[in-house]
């Protein structure tokens, strides 16, 4: 049975019987009242008086309700808890409409939350209330799912790049490398231009092919070649090649074994790596598409010990033009401050002086590329980054002046040309000045770059007549002395070439060697060294430029007793065989102890008698003048024995040339040239001295 009874804000409220005695809620003001025993009992039912309420309503919308009496007091709106006071005005007497049950009444202690599951088992009303709508269930899971999922894919992508040893080659590029030079191998066989190059060569690359074929890799499969340069003083540089494949581990190895000799395997600090010997200097099979081969185990244990991480440096910019795909060759590099500020030292002295200003602003430059992208043509761009934006303004203004005054030489470039019956002069001309007028510098930012580009059909021509001038030569059968390479066969001669360039790279070692010692004693080493007291003759300035050649050749100076002669019975043990440096690179280096490459001593050179020079005391210029040469006879590499200039005899016959095409030298600057067999003795002796004041001849 059920018992009807009415709360004191007028709700009408029902219980079953069972329930009397118990307290129930009212579902409208939500005041608690007591069910009553049983419905005989009760009086006759009388409704209330409704009593005065209060509408008000919240900035959130919500129509909130109270009794008159709490006029002036809090309460909190029952959809966004916000506290609010009730007002004095808006009382109507009409009776409340059902609510939701949280709606409490001004200032009346907030009650304990009622669960359903007790108003259902307790309570059980039959009434009418408005049922409050079920919450919606939280969307977090979701979004935990979703980023479980996410790291559960990106975990598996790095687990499978590193099974699979996939890594970036330029990881391996310090940022503060002296420089770089990377190609990409396949594109640039692959480029239009690229194919037809390969067309002319034909069937001259089979010795290349045969060993590709031993390897199973071919130039094909060969995505990018990077070579790193650290320090150039100290022969520290490492070449990254990175294949389109997994590469057979196996092949390679019995194929470079087969033309470097035996290959020893090392592991300091768990990385292995191949040594091997014939100057092959290290190999490291970095993954299954990463090879890196090194100058010396030295290199390779500083290329190994790179963090994986590279940070910034200089070679930003540099490293990403080469990251470009169109870009099949790259090469950057750091602008040395110590070369600059020699360099700087000189304009401003002598006659140089007076031009030195109109281009100052390039010696700001920090670090600089060049970028070649391989079609039909080759479209060349020239990077020059410099500390900030108003320096590469004055900067680019200066190249434009440069351009300028370029145009202006041409003319006598071409009377030059004519003269000396170089190449076809007509040609030329339509394509420098084509060149010079496409030359126009921009800037972005620190960055001023310059842009040309050379046609394809022009290098073709140029193969074209190299080659005709080769197999020309390897069928004349004699040899001319003014033309060592005529009749030379062409492995000969590519063999020659390749020789040629080991030792133009040794000279300049040699030469940066110089450098580098000027830089720590503020004078180059004399010829001689003698010792302090006695003044006898010690050993050669070779001896003195061990520490800055390598590491090698670092220990070996430790070992030497510096104040005995190259020549006791301490140093004469050590210095029995002669350093790989001073070595020449042929397959018959010469009688073990003896070098060829030597120093121009004597009056008026670089390398005076009895004293020792300095840079500002090189009056013709660095660029002008020899310090080192490849000389006809060999003599005792420790020994303070060199070439000695006399101006009164021909220079010719002091020279050697060892590998063809003339003699190779290195200039105080540190560039290194050949000079050809035609070249005049008044040009030779011009560029062995110092502070003459001659001017080299156009045969230079």
């Amino acid at each position: 049975m059920t018992i009807q009874f009415a709360c004191n804000c007028g709700q009408q409220l029902a219980a079953r019987e069972e329930h009397s005695g118990k307290r129930v809620r009212c579902t409208s003001c939500g005041e608690v009242r007591i069910v009553p025993a049983r419905a005989a009992d009760l009086p006759p039912t009388r409704v209330p008086a409704a009593p005065e309420l209060i509408r008000f309503q919240c900035s959130c919308g919500q129509i909130c309700q109270a009794r008159s009496e709490y006029a002036g007091r809090n309460t909190r709106c029952p959809r966004c808890s916000t506290v609010l006071t009730i007002p004095a005005g808006a009382i109507t007497a009409e009776a409340p409409s059902p609510r939701r049950p949280a709606a409490f009444q001004a200032n009346e202690p907030i009650p304990r939350p009622v669960s359903r599951r007790a108003i259902d088992e307790d309570e059980a009303f039959e009434d009418d209330r408005p049922r409050r709508r079920r919450p919606k269930k939280s969307k977090l899971w979701i979004w935990i799912a979703a980023a479980a999922a996410l790291l559960l894919i990106g975990a598996g992508l790095a687990l499978w790049l590193l099974m699979s040893g996939v890594s970036s080659d330029f990881d391996l590029v310090p940022r503060n490398a002296q420089g770089f030079v990377t190609v990409r191998v396949a594109d640039l066989f692959d480029s239009p231009l690229g194919k037809k190059v390969m067309d002319r060569m034909g069937g001259r690359l089979k010795d290349l092919e045969e060993w590709e074929g031993k390897a199973g890799l071919s130039h094909k499969d060969v995505e990018r070649v990077t070579v790193v340069a650290i320090d150039a003083k100290q022969n520290v540089w490492w070449a990254i090649v990175k294949t389109t494949k997994a590469y057979d581990k196996d092949k390679l190895l019995a194929a470079i074994k087969e033309k470097g000799g035996d290959l020893k395997e090392q592991s300091p600090d768990g990385k292995p790596y191949y040594v091997g010997g014939r100057g092959l200097g290290a190999l490291c099979f970095h993954s299954d598409r990463l090879i890196v081969l090194a100058a010396s185990p030295g290199a390779m244990d500083k290329c190994l010990a790179l963090p994986k991480k590279p940070g910034s440096g200089p070679l930003d910019d540099a490293l990403e033009a080469a990251s470009k795909k169109q870009n099949q060759f790259v090469a950057g590099g750091v602008v040395p401050a110590d070369q600059v500020k020699v360099l700087r030292q000189q304009m401003q002295q002598g006659p140089q002086a007076v031009g030195f200003a109109s281009f100052a602003s390039l010696l700001e430059l920090k670090s600089a590329y060049v970028t070649a992208a391989v079609k039909e043509d080759i479209d060349w761009e020239l990077g020059l980054i410099f500390p900030d934006r108003q320096k590469a303004k004055d900067a680019k203004e200066t190249i434009g002046n440069l351009v300028s005054m370029a145009k202006l030489f041409l003319p006598a470039m071409k009377t030059a040309m004519k003269q000396q019956g170089l190449g076809n002069v007509k040609d030329f001309d339509a394509q420098a000045r084509k060149q010079l007028d496409s030359l126009n510098p921009k800037q972005s930012g620190a960055t001023v770059t310059v842009g040309w580009q050379v046609e394809g059909q022009w290098v073709l021509d140029s193969l074209d007549e190299g080659l005709k001038k080769w197999m020309g030569a390897a069928n004349l059968g004699g040899r001319v002395d003014a033309q060592p390479n005529v009749g030379v066969n062409p492995v000969e001669k590519v063999r020659q070439a390749a020789e040629r360039a080991k030792a133009q790279n040794k000279v300049r070692q040699m030469v940066l060697a110089l450098q580098a010692y000027h830089d720590e004693y503020g004078q180059l080493p004399p010829a001689v060294i003698r010792h302090p007291q006695t003044k006898k003759r010690l050993y050669s300035w070779r001896v003195a430029l061990l520490p800055y050649l390598g590491e090698k050749e670092k220990d070996l100076y430790k070992q030497l007793r510096l104040d005995e002669a190259w020549n006791s019975p301490h140093n004469s043990r050590l210095l029995r065989r002669t350093p790989e440096i001073y070595q020449l690179p042929t397959e018959r280096p010469g009688p073990e102890g003896l070098t060829y490459f030597q120093a121009i001593t004597g009056m008026g050179t670089a390398f005076p008698p009895n004293r020792a020079l300095r840079f500002v005391d090189v009056t013709d210029g660095l660029s002008q003048t020899i310090f080192i040469a490849e000389a006809k006879q060999p003599v005792r590499w420790a020994a303070p024995v060199d070439i000695v200039f006399n101006p009164q005899d021909s220079p010719r016959h002091l020279l050697g040339s060892h590998f063809g095409g003339g003699t190779v030298v290195g200039l105080g600057d540190g560039s290194v040239r050949m000079v050809s067999p035609s070249t005049s003795d008044a040009t030779l002796r011009a560029a062995m001295t110092a502070s003459g004041g001659e001017i080299l001849g156009a045969d230079w």
